[in-house]
């Protein structure tokens, strides 16, 4: 019988299938595009490249907008940008060859492996900081670039290894006992590249190259921990800046050229582009000889001690998203950001590199995940009314000390946000993310970001937080106390970080902060507003992102805690 000329073929169906998912990803990427008015510089403002792999074939690779501004330079598939924590999978997968050749074990305890390190940390049972710890960032040091921060230093201000070293090898303490929860922190990652470094006898971007990127044909890609150095086709790095009136122009029409001066190791310091993270994508599908374990190592988990699942692997988080296991990872760094995503079961890849600071990667590549797979899955659904816009607060101390509490948790709720799509969005320590709906969960609300891996649902009494390892606490509406403790007056100093907090003005609304760290002389511009009771709250503006602390005041003693440094112990300097 003849085939019936009035039905289409399988190939042509699958042809218009794919050309309305083309269509699809096309509109999310014009939606995401800057729109340059007419007083925009050189006509032009940065962008993005973007590129959508499912299975061989490649449905979308472009670039948008420009490289350089003040040159008129066109993002290309080619430019490369800094992808900063997208490295992280990159040094575990080194971790990992080494650990595959017998050079080293996952359960080895990096003061053994790095002599001399973290000496304040030398009572800690041998494998209580292990490799394997560092890499599903469940190890409890502190983050390096935090305290970096609390000591008035900002990621324009040069500073050589030697420093950085320094300021991790004065830990007295951690955020919490080891393994019982996960906590972004880019010391792990640092350590985890001298550990790389010690046992191979190569640097690393040395043993990257000979290991990964020449076998791969990822030309594009380098280990450039200098951030002065000057690399070909390197994508200038922007800021979006507010008009006289203080606004967010959502067009973009006004920018400054970011700056970097901190020397990055194994926690950030890969250039790359948006075709060679394609290639390590396929790579990561259809792993190449001699690379057939890697893939799935990076992507496995460790429990916690009290068994719930962390969702931190090794160099990428393990996530669910619309019923989808998704596999992914974002870099941020000053005008730089990344996002490369995979959903495994779909064999879909998803890469989104900006060199623009108004531009949300881990948003825009699961955009383009609705929109792939719109005939399956539909439209994102809106159901559900968002926690009320407001202030919340827990001051319950009991639970910081055991080191998963929500203690001195200050959360902001804020209304429809346009440069989020109008989606509503939570603040956690100046830490801002657009909020989803979860459907499936109950009336749970999610941060859409990588490193903030919470949800909320709005109470009674305020709202309901479910941290990483599971624990819910109970945060109420804030009033804020009408004056600061007048005990606060005077200055106070941190040994573990080096540096001295210093408050002075009347104890009403806000008292001024001067910060004299192991670099900065003397930072002004940070403002202490009052929480409740003993509890403050301290901001610093930046010059890239804001950081902010809440802080108890208990007689001689301010402990303070910020997103990823927790009980960080200041002393009153008495004379």
């Amino acid at each position: 019988m003849p085939p019936d000329a009035s039905r289409p073929s399988a190939a042509a169906a699958h042809s218009a299938t794919r050309l309305a998912a083309v269509k699809r990803l096309e509109m999310v990427v014009a939606a995401a595009a800057r729109r340059a008015g007419p007083d925009s510089p050189a006509g032009g403002v940065p962008g993005f490249a973007i590129g959508v792999l499912q299975g061989d074939d490649l449905l979308l690779r472009q670039g948008v907008g420009l490289a350089s501004i003040e040159h008129g330079v066109a993002i290309t598939p080619a430019t490369r940008f800094r992808i900063a924590s997208v490295s992280k999978q990159f040094t575990c997968a080194a971790i990992l060859l080494l650990a595959r050749e017998d050079k080293l074990s996952l359960d080895d305890d990096v003061r053994s492996l790095l002599p001399g390190r973290l000496p304040k940390l030398k009572d800690l049972p041998s494998g209580a900081l292990s490799l394997r710890r560092l890499m599903h960032m469940s190890s409890g040091l502190r983050d390096y670039l935090t305290m970096l921060r609390a000591g008035g230093v900002e990621l324009d201000q040069a500073l050589d290894g030697a420093a950085l070293d320094a300021l991790i090898d004065r830990h007295e303490g951690l955020n919490f006992d080891p393994n019982t929860r996960f906590l972004y922190c880019n010391t792990n990652y640092r350590l985890l590249g001298q550990v790389v470094e010690k046992v191979s006898g190569f640097d690393l971007a040395t043993f990257l190259q000979r290991h990964f990127f020449e076998p791969l044909g990822m030309g594009a890609t380098a280990h450039t921990p200098d951030p002065a150095a000057i690399e070909g086709g390197l994508a200038s790095a922007y800021l979006q800046r507010p008009d006289a009136q203080g606004r967010m122009d959502p067009r973009g029409l006004h920018w400054a050229r970011a700056a970097q001066a901190i020397a990055l190791g194994g926690e950030g310091g890969l250039v790359s582009s948006l075709d060679d993270l394609l290639v390590w994508a396929r790579a990561l599908r259809s792993p190449p000889r001699g690379l057939e374990f890697l893939p799935r190592l990076l992507r496995e988990t460790l429990a916690f001690e009290h068994g719930a699942a962390n969702v931190y692997a090794r160099g990428q988080e393990v996530l669910r998203y619309r019923g989808l296991t998704t596999i992914g990872h974002s870099g941020l760094w000053p005008g730089y950001r990344t996002e490369l995503l995979l959903v495994p079961e779909r064999e879909i890849a998803i890469v989104v590199i900006a060199n623009d600071s108004g531009v949300n990667p881990h948003v825009l590549a699961r955009r383009l995940l609705d929109a792939l797979l719109w005939e399956q899955l539909g439209r994102p659904s809106a159901a559900g009314k968002p926690p009320a816009p407001g202030l919340y607060f827990a001051g319950d101390e009991a639970g910081l000390e055991r080191g998963r509490g929500g203690a001195g948790l200050l959360v902001e709720i804020g209304g429809p946000n346009p440069l989020h799509g109008n989606a509503p969005t939570l603040t956690l320590f100046s830490g801002q993310a657009p909020l989803r709906c979860e459907p499936d969960d109950g009336d749970w609300w999610a941060a859409e970001a990588g490193a903030i891996v919470l949800k909320i649902r709005q109470t009674r009494d305020g709202i309901a937080l479910c941290d990483d390892a599971g624990d819910e606490y109970a945060l109420r509406r804030l009033e804020r106390a009408a004056a600061l403790p007048a005990a606060l007056q005077g200055a106070w100093r941190c040994r573990e970080l080096d540096c001295t907090w210093t408050f002075a003005g009347a104890a009403k609304g806000e008292m001024a902060v001067n910060v004299v760290g192991p670099v900065a002389a003397g930072v002004t511009g940070w403002k202490a507003r009052p929480i409740a009771g003993p509890w403050i709250e301290i901001v610093a503006a930046g010059r890239w992102l804001p950081a902010s602390f809440t802080a108890r005041l208990d007689g001689d003693v301010l402990l303070a805690h910020t997103a990823r440094a927790r009980h960080l112990r200041f002393e009153r300097v008495r004379g």
